[in-house]
């Protein structure tokens, strides 16, 4: 196994699109498709844990804040499942 063998894509997303690997930017607003975006029940930080329990409770997306900017993230490819 190599070291792409064992990447966490969540991290390599957040260099892409926050500038570090270490970026865990506050969640926002959760999103279902049926109902919409709405709060998040307790405040929370998008990082590869979070994203995998939303999305297995039925999130698909969510809409963070970093450094003063707002971003609509998809779960799916924050994982990395759409690979």
């Amino acid at each position: 196994m190599g070291d792409d063998d064992n990447l966490d894509l969540g991290t390599v997303y957040g260099a892409a699109k926050f500038g570090s690997r270490t970026a865990t930017p506050r969640i926002l607003t959760v999103y279902a498709g049926v109902g919409g975006h709405h709060e998040p029940v307790q405040r929370l930080r998008l990082t590869r844990g979070t994203a995998q329990e939303l999305r297995a409770g039925g999130y698909t997306m969510v809409r963070v804040r970093h450094r003063f900017r707002t971003y609509e993230i998809s779960l799916t490819r924050y994982l990395g499942l759409d690979r």
